[in-house]
C-alpha cells in the first residue's frame, strides 16, 4: 500500500511509475506465497472455485485484445503483456489476497492514519504555497506529493470515511481530511462524497424518530456546506466538466465503431488523438474499458463489480469498505480507477471489493 501512495508521488511519477506498480505485483505474489498455509488454503480453494465470473472475464479480456490486434493493429507485445499482468493481478488482489486479511478495523486504522499524513501535507501547501519542495500541481488546487489533486482528492474522501468509522483522535483525522479534500478542489471527489453520506446514512439503521431527526439534521449540515462550496466557486463552473463532455462524446463516436471487442489495450491514447484530442484518455475509466474491449467485456467487468457490491452488503461487510468502494466507483466516472489496476485508487478499489467478494466464505470480524 505504501508503494502504491508513492507511485503517484509527482516528482518521480513520469521515471518510476511503471517500475513501482511492477513492484507492487511481484510483493503481491510474495506475500501470497509466503502466507500459503494449510489453514488458509481452503479459502484460497473456495475464492477460485466460487468465482468462475474472473476466468470467463479475464478470457474475455484476453480474446478481445487479440481480435483487436487483427482487425485494428494498434495491440503490442507490450499490450499483450499488460493484459496477461491485470488477468494475475485479478486473481492475486482480488481473489487471493483478502483471504488472508485479519483484524481489518486495525488495517483500516493505518491505512487512514497514512492518508491523512499526506493530507496535512496537502493542507500546509493550500496554505502555505509549498512544502519542501512541493507545491500546487494545478494552482491554487494542491494534490499534496502527488502528480494530480483529483487522485489526491479522492484518496482525501477515502480517508474521511475511515476515519469516520472510528472515534476519538480519528475524528479530528477526519476533519484533516475533508479540509484537505476542500484543498484538493475535486469536485468529482466531493460529490462522490457527498452521495455516499446521503445513500448509506439509512444503511442498516432502524427506522425511528432519532434517524429521522439526524438525517434532518445532516441535510441541513449538507445544504449549509453546498451553499459554502458554492460560494466560494469550488465547482468552477465556468470551467464545465473541463472538456470531458466533450471527450465523451469522441469516446461513443470512436466506441461506434469497434463496439464488440474494442480497440484493444493501450490504445486509447491513440485512438482518441487520431481524432483530434490532446489527451490520453476519456476522463471516465468505464468508457476507458469500453473503447479497450468492448461491450461484451465490459458487461462482465460491471458483473464482478457489482456482485462484489452485493456478496459484501449481504454479509454485513463493514460499512466503511462498501462506503469507500462505491466511492471510487462512482470517481471512476472522471479518473482513471479500475479493478485490477495497481495505482493506489485502483489497488484500494481492487482490494475492498475483494473483500466484499470474500465475505462469502470467510468471516473478517475476528
Amino acid at each position: 500500500m505504501f508503494i502504491g501512495f508513492l507511485s503517484y508521488e509527482y516528482t518521480i511519477y513520469r521515471h518510476a511509475y511503471q517500475a513501482m506498480i511492477l513492484s507492487i505485483f511481484i510483493l503481491g505474489v510474495i506475500i501470497i506465497i509466503l502466507g500459503t498455509t494449510e489453514s488458509n488454503i481452503p479459502f484460497y480453494l473456495k475464492a477460485l472455485r466460487n468465482n468462475n465470473i474472473i476466468f470467463v472475464l479475464s478470457s474475455s479480456m484476453l480474446l478481445s485484445t487479440l481480435l483487436s490486434s487483427l482487425t485494428v493493429g494498434l495491440v503490442t507485445y507490450h499490450s499483450l503483456f499488460s493484459v496477461l499482468l491485470i488477468i494475475f493481478t485479478f486473481y492475486i488482489f482480488f481473489l487471493l489476497l483478502p483471504t488472508l486479511l485479519n483484524n481489518l478495523d486495525q488495517k483500516a486504522r493505518k491505512l487512514s492514519s497514512l492518508i491523512t499524513f499526506f493530507s496535512a501535507i496537502g493542507i500546509i501547501i493550500g496554505m502555505k504555497g509549498n512544502f519542501l519542495g512541493y507545491s500546487p500541481t494545478h494552482y491554487p488546487r494542491v494534490s499534496s506529493i502527488f502528480f494530480d489533486p483529483n487522485y489526491f482528492g479522492t484518496l482525501c474522501a477515502i480517508g474521511f470515511i475511515l476515519c469516520m468509522s472510528n472515534k476519538g483522535i480519528y475524528r479530528l483525522f477526519a476533519f484533516i481530511n475533508l479540509l484537505a479534500l476542500y484543498f484538493s478542489g475535486s469536485r468529482a471527489a466531493m460529490i462522490s462524497l457527498f452521495i455516499v453520506v446521503f445513500v448509506f446514512y439509512f444503511h442498516k439503521k432502524k427506522w425511528n424518530k432519532k434517524t429521522l431527526l439526524s438525517f434532518v439534521a445532516l441535510c441541513i449540515a449538507g445544504y449549509l456546506s453546498l451553499t459554502f462550496l458554492l460560494n466560494t466557486g469550488y465547482f468552477r463552473f465556468y470551467n464545465g466538466l473541463s472538456s470531458r463532455d466533450y471527450l465523451w462524446e469522441l469516446s461513443f463516436n470512436i466506441i461506434k465503431e469497434q463496439p464488440i471487442w474494442g480497440y484493444g489495450h493501450g490504445s486509447v491514447a491513440g485512438v482518441l488523438q487520431n481524432i483530434g484530442a490532446s489527451i490520453s484518455s476519456s476522463h471516465n475509466a468505464y468508457l476507458d474499458f469500453i473503447i479497450t474491449y468492448g461491450y461484451p467485456t465490459f458487461f462482465l467487468y460491471s458483473f464482478v463489480i457489482i456482485k462484489a457490491f452485493y456478496i459484501g452488503a449481504k454479509n454485513n461487510i463493514p460499512q466503511y469498505v462498501l462506503k469507500s468502494a462505491f466511492l471510487l466507483c462512482i470517481s471512476a466516472n472522471s479518473i482513471s480507477i479500475n479493478l485490477g489496476g495497481l495505482g493506489i485508487t485502483s489497488l484500494l478499489f481492487t482490494l475492498f471489493l475483494g473483500i466484499c467478494n470474500a465475505s462469502n466464505y470467510k468471516s473478517f470480524s475476528e
